[in-house]
């Protein structure tokens, strides 16, 4: 949590009002406790994929919403686009590649 806790701290993600919430803290609260968590916690720290689940619909019966985004999906093309010609090679994916890249790993998660 440490570490969690100093990187967001570092970037401008909390201040000292918000709190970094680990997986094992929420595992230990009643279930209908974590949505008040929520109002304040800006960092999830250790947090497991069906904790994770909980969270966002916690936070959905609040009325937030969620925008996702794939950035995470595309690095791998950005990177090679991008970095390619600092090197002095070509660019070696052509523009239909990137779109059947996009189709093929943005379209199944949607």
């Amino acid at each position: 949590m440490w570490t969690s806790q100093c990187h967001a701290s570092g970037v401008g993600i909390i201040n000292k009002d918000a709190t970094v919430l680990t997986g094992q803290e929420l595992e230990h609260r009643s279930p209908e406790e974590p949505a008040n968590l929520f109002e304040h916690t800006r960092v999830y720290a250790g947090i497991a994929p069906a904790q994770k689940i909980a969270i966002v619909k916690a936070l959905q019966a609040r009325g937030e919403f969620f925008v996702k985004y794939t950035m995470t999906s595309n690095s791998g093309e950005i990177w090679t686009i991008f970095l390619a010609p600092l090197f002095g090679w070509p660019i070696p994916l052509l523009p239909i590649q990137v779109l059947w890249i996009n189709l093929v790993t943005d379209g199944l998660l949607s």
